[in-house]
């Protein structure tokens, strides 16, 4: 059975070789889903959190500001309450990296992929951070603050 699945994949492989580009994309990323050839992967963003030296209490949670700046550009600043404060854990964040990793399979080759990869890597990206954003203001490039996202709450239950 393994030898036939070898043998599947390096047809299927010769076959999109004679694809034009788009359809090639498109086979990869149904062939991903099922244990076939890889679509390429998007371009790892460098992400940096900088201490701003700043506390704050945001939903009734402790927490500190940083700067976030993605390939050394200022995106946003944010007020994180440390993973070590337990109100969400680092583990808490793997079923969010899972469904990353599964949308990003299933938006392989799609048109405009590149920009909703960036968003299927959102729990890649929490589990970087210094801890869990209780407030995350974006910053365009001209430095005005813009889109604001504060903690209400937590709650912890079963989905």
């Amino acid at each position: 059975m393994k030898g036939m699945g070898s043998q599947m994949n390096q047809r299927m492989m010769a076959a999109m070789a004679q694809m034009p580009p788009e359809q090639r994309k498109r086979m990869a990323a149904m062939m991903a889903g099922r244990g076939g050839p890889q679509a390429p992967a998007a371009k790892e963003i460098s992400v940096s959190y900088e201490r701003m030296g700043e506390k704050k209490t945001v939903a009734g949670y402790a927490c500190e500001m940083y700067r976030e700046r993605h390939d050394g550009k200022l995106l946003a600043e944010g007020c994180y309450v440390p993973w070590s404060a337990g109100v969400v854990t680092k583990d808490d964040v793997k079923p969010l990296i899972k469904f990353g990793e599964f949308m990003r399979a299933m938006m392989a080759g799609l048109p405009g992929a590149g920009a909703r990869e960036a968003g299927a890597g959102f729990g890649q990206q929490l589990a970087k951070a210094p801890g869990l954003p209780a407030l995350h203001v974006m910053i365009d490039a001209k430095g005005k603050r813009g889109v604001e996202q504060k903690l209400v709450s937590v709650t912890r239950g079963r989905v």
